[in-house]
């Protein structure tokens, strides 16, 4: 195929912004088979969904910083009852920003016609 015409054909298909699922705990399945994964998007090219990927992780990365100074501006405010309360918070906040960090750092273009995109289907079991 010709390098025009190979271009041709990429135009034509369609880009999905996909990240990890999360598990019913909220933790990145980061092993999920591409076909479990959530489209955040879909694009006509892949230049677009480029962009768009580089939006969407700078978010996540915005989140996650903005919960690592919400816990900051707590401690010294007194926000806590007790230390234990504090040091619990501290630990759900970094759960949730490694979370989210994990999940910025997967997220991924792809084309419409990749193959990992369709379920695997079963081999039908013989008719009796």
């Amino acid at each position: 195929m010709t390098s025009r015409l190979h271009a041709a054909a990429l135009s034509l298909l369609g880009w999905y912004l996909m990240a990890p699922p999360f598990d019913p705990k909220g933790n990145v399945i980061e092993d999920a088979p591409l076909e479990k994964w959530e489209i955040l998007g879909s694009f006509d090219g892949a230049d677009k969904c480029g962009v768009s990927r580089d939006v969407f992780r700078e978010r996540l990365r915005s989140e996650a910083q903005d919960l690592d100074a919400e816990l900051d501006a707590k401690i010294p405010a007194g926000k806590f009852h007790s230390e234990d309360e504090a040091k619990e918070a501290g630990r759900a906040t970094a759960a949730k920003t490694d979370r989210l960090r994990v999940r910025f750092q997967q997220v991924v273009c792809v084309s419409t016609d990749d193959p990992r995109l369709k379920p695997r289907g079963r081999t039908p079991s013989p008719a009796n």
